[in-house]
């Protein structure tokens, strides 16, 4: 975390714990109003077709973000 996109930086904690496989290339964009973590994981089997998900982020009353739960239901829940 940090005031500017230049630091300082202060560890925050994790976000996104790995799923299964690995979590790989992600990003947050603000999208109809609410903040949204878009990621991408490989299958268990390995490696060869990555699959896309998108989950809303939460903030607590501090305004951190909270550990985001990779669910079925992405943003339709």
């Amino acid at each position: 975390m940090g005031p500017r996109p230049e630091g300082p930086w202060q560890y925050g904690g994790t976000i996104l714990s790995k799923v299964s496989g690995l979590n790989v290339h992600h990003s947050i964009v603000e999208w109809r109003d609410r903040w949204v973590l878009f990621f991408h994981l490989w299958p268990p089997e390995g490696p060869g077709q990555r699959r896309v998900y998108a989950e809303y982020l939460d903030f607590d009353a501090n305004g951190n973000i909270l550990p985001v739960q990779v669910t079925a239901q992405g943003l339709a829940r």
